[in-house]
């Protein structure tokens, strides 16, 4: 049962996340946890997973496509990202092991509704800084690895609002 409740919440996400230009990590993982079929280690490894496989898709898509891409600021970004992504899990690791799934579904989920009430804002009142450097490139994908590592999530509403902001 739960493949099918999985499956149903993935493409509903999925696609809405094409249609958004996002992955559909922001539906996926406060849906599963919602319908608790798996512990939030769990959750957050699927979630992250589909997205990732979103995400290659739709770039494989934009290179047949014929968009270009510049692999400079792609590979800074990347490098900040795995390694904050990597911080990020050992954070919710350790937050998970110490104060226990309830806390941490609690602030994972707030730190969402934060993150996303920004989105909001910065799309309402268009803030910009311009951090054109590569030295901001990798602090910036660190930042984002860690915060969407830590939320279980893609990351995409979080990517988008951030890279039209500072770059």
């Amino acid at each position: 049962m739960a493949v099918y409740i999985y499956s149903v919440v993935v493409l509903i996400a999925t696609t809405l996340g094409a249609l958004a230009g996002l992955g559909g990590g922001v539906i996926i993982k406060p849906v599963l946890d919602f319908v608790g079929l798996h512990d939030i280690s769990t959750i957050s490894f699927l979630s992250s997973s589909t997205v990732l496989c979103m995400t290659i898709y739709v770039v494989i898509n934009r290179i047949k496509n014929g968009m270009k891409f510049n692999w400079k600021i792609i590979a800074l970004i990347s490098i900040g990202a795995s390694i904050g992504g990597f911080i990020g899990n050992q954070v919710f690791t350790i937050i998970l092991e110490l104060l226990g799934t309830n806390i941490t579904q609690f602030l994972q989920t707030s730190s969402l509704i934060i993150l996303l009430t920004l989105i909001i804002l910065n799309s309402k009142y268009n803030w910009k800084i311009n951090l054109n450097n590569e030295k901001y490139y990798i602090i910036i994908g660190f930042i984002l690895g860690a915060v969407s590592s830590f939320l279980g999530i893609g990351g995409g509403p979080i990517n988008v609002m951030v890279f039209m902001m500072f770059f």
